[in-house]
């Protein structure tokens, strides 16, 4: 028997406002989110180094992100890495959430 987990935890801040999409099956939150690292390059310079998130949370919890997170929130998100095709065969991936808070 093979086991897995696909679980990804996330802490950053939040790039611009949510949307709303409405979907025949069910609406949902997207928001991009931000994490950085500060690390020190081979030459003693410091670095920062951004990576951007898609964020999708479904039911209750897209509505209490419409109603409570905004651009720059310091945001704490579990969930699961998913990836979907989209055009040109190209691959992308998001979170999809399961939990969040503002921590700030």
């Amino acid at each position: 028997m093979s086991s897995s987990v696909n679980r990804i935890t996330l802490l950053g801040n939040v790039g611009k406002d949510p949307e709303l999409i409405q979907t025949s099956n069910k609406p949902f939150a997207v928001f991009s989110l931000a994490t950085t690292e500060n690390f020190k390059k081979p030459n003693g310079e410091w670095k920062d180094e951004t990576e951007w998130h898609k964020v999708k949370c479904f039911g209750y919890a897209s509505g209490r992100v419409m109603n409570q997170v905004q651009k720059g929130s310091l945001v704490y998100v579990e969930g699961k890495l998913t990836s979907y095709e989209g055009t040109d065969n190209k691959r992308f991936w998001e979170v999809r959430c399961y939990t969040w808070r503002i921590l700030d």
